[in-house]
């Protein structure tokens, strides 16, 4: 086997008018030795009439030269530099289609020159399907490539195009409107760097514009840096991973920026945000986020709402969630007896931080408009439709009910109606489909009483700092005129309030009948100033 020697000095073929010719030498059968020369031009579409491939179409024309030798163990030891290689191929509508493929794929027109490292690829206009692809670049590591299996081509290639449609790639019908996706392989033998511009990119039901950005592929993995595109009504800015090794459990784990991103769209699009920010729904206006997210999908590229994991910001400059129809509007008017104008929500510069975990996505306080009373929310969403939030709010008693307010003045000794502003806790749970509400006090009680004693004790705790302010600010006046001028002042100051009951509890509760050298030795010791002991007004 080592001694054998093969030459084929000349030989030739003319197929339909087209001449192909070249020489080779082949020895040592035991560490292969070549020396070829080819040239001319083949029509594929023809070749395969003589050498016929079941369930698979090959057209096109291939014309060139190409000059190789070698040996198989320079091959083996990549010595590429002991092979040395060159020649030049130009390729016209060149179409590939097989039965694994939904769309055959075409080169219309692409140029290729070789030397020993790499293949220099230069005006590949190609096109699958509704996609078309212009290529330029470098292959290395080719012809390890090809004569072993386990060999990994390397690559740095620019990728242009006006229309890419992804979606015809990852499902096996040509009904891609109707047909669902599948898990796309990203070769482990293919190790990568694209640079992409591509003006409209179609994944799932995505638009994309304006693409811009690198893709790295190496071993099973797609890894996106500084991709950049329009969609949505924004800006998007994506940094991740996309892991393909294992087919059952794809995964993905992405870094990513919204600028300008309308709300609603973002809920038609995204199956995420319709499970865990149903709300999205009704809500008019743009956001900006930042947002990480991991996770595993689905054999239909879909991520596993079970599985994710991840925190962000959201940044909502101006916004309104409208429908006097929707449950949540229903429900809140319906507790608080809020008036129709109290409708709707209005966000403006509203900051959200949330965080995605054991299948929640949980929303740390931030305040929001509710008709004219500001708003703050917290709580949770739960990918089995489950809700659990949290309103504070403070508003006029008057707007809540008259069970509230006959309860303030019942507390209060007062036959007017009141204007005092309560604190209310509103929790919804439930679903957000089927959401339930319930009022609580500052301590958690469920009932006007309870609510209404808040309010009460709100407003004295409001008049004891106010008659300690004026105490402190007027002591000398005080001390002068005795008594009853400190008695006028501490009228003055909850006259408002139209409630001697409350009036009676601040005095009972600052002045304790203590005399007012007590008082003022109270706020100066507050001042940390020595008592006046000689001063003895009645």
């Amino acid at each position: 086997m080592k001694e054998t020697i093969i030459e084929v000095p000349n030989f030739s073929f003319v197929m339909d008018g087209e001449r192909f010719s070249g020489n080779l030498m082949l020895a040592d059968l035991e560490d292969y030795q070549w020396d070829l020369f080819v040239n001319g031009s083949v029509d594929l579409e023809k070749l395969m009439h003589v050498f016929p491939q079941e369930g698979t179409t090959l057209k096109g024309k291939i014309k060139g030269n190409l000059s190789t030798k070698g040996r198989m163990s320079d091959v083996e030891a990549e010595q590429y530099q002991l092979l040395p290689t060159s020649g030049d191929f130009e390729i016209t509508n060149f179409t590939y289609q097989d039965e694994d493929l939904a769309h055959p794929f075409t080169i219309l027109s692409g140029k290729a020159s070789f030397d020993p490292q790499q293949i220099t690829l230069s005006d590949v206009n190609a096109q699958t399907g509704s996609s078309d692809l212009q290529i330029a670049g470098n292959l290395s590591n080719y012809i390890n490539y090809v004569f072993k299996e386990e060999a990994v081509i390397k690559g740095n290639l620019g990728l242009r195009s006006t229309n890419l449609d992804l979606n015809e790639w990852m499902t096996e019908s040509t009904d891609t409107a109707s047909a669902p996706l599948e898990v796309l392989e990203i070769p482990k033998n293919i190790d990568l760097n694209l640079s992409s511009n591509i003006g409209t990119v179609h994944y799932d039901n995505m638009i994309l514009k304006d693409v811009k950005g690198q893709v790295h592929v190496n071993d099973g993995i797609a890894a996106m840096q500084q991709v950049t595109f329009n969609s949505l009504g924004g800006r998007f800015e994506v940094d991740g991973n996309y892991d393909s090794r294992d087919l059952k459990h794809p995964k993905f784990d992405f870094s990513l920026g919204l600028v300008d991103v309308a709300v609603k769209q973002a809920f038609n699009t995204f199956n995420t945000v319709k499970v865990l920010a149903p709300v999205a729904k009704l809500v008019d206006g743009n956001f900006n986020s930042t947002v990480n997210l991991s996770g595993e999908l689905g054999q239909d590229m879909m991520p596993l709402l079970n599985t994710l994991s991840g925190s962000g910001l959201v940044k909502i400059l101006e916004a309104a969630l409208a429908g006097v129809d929707s449950k949540i509007v229903q429900g809140l008017n319906s507790l608080t007896k809020f008036s129709q104008k109290s409708s709707n929500f209005s966000l403006k510069d509203v900051i959200m931080q949330f965080q995605i975990k054991d299948g929640k996505l949980n929303l740390k306080p931030f305040d929001i408009t509710f008709g004219d009373y500001m708003t703050k929310v917290s709580g949770s969403t739960g990918i089995d439709g489950s809700v659990q939030f949290l309103l504070n709010m403070e508003v006029p008693a008057g707007v809540v009910g008259s069970s509230v307010n006959q309860a303030i003045a019942k507390l209060t000794g007062s036959e007017e109606p009141t204007n005092d502003m309560v604190k209310l806790n509103i929790k919804m749970s439930g679903t957000y489909s089927d959401p339930t509400f319930s009022l609580g006090g500052r301590e958690g009680g469920a009932t006007t009483s309870s609510i209404a004693k808040d309010a009460v004790d709100q407003k004295v705790d409001e008049a004891k700092d106010s008659v300690k302010n004026v105490v402190d600010e007027n002591a000398q006046e005080i001390q002068d005129k005795g008594r009853a001028q400190l008695d006028s002042l501490i009228n003055d100051q909850i006259k408002d309030s139209a409630s001697n009951e409350l009036i009676k509890g601040v005095k009972e509760n600052v002045l304790k009948d203590k005399s007012v050298d007590d008082v003022l030795n109270i706020f100066k010791k507050k001042k940390k100033q020595p008592a006046d002991t000689t001063t003895n007004s009645n």
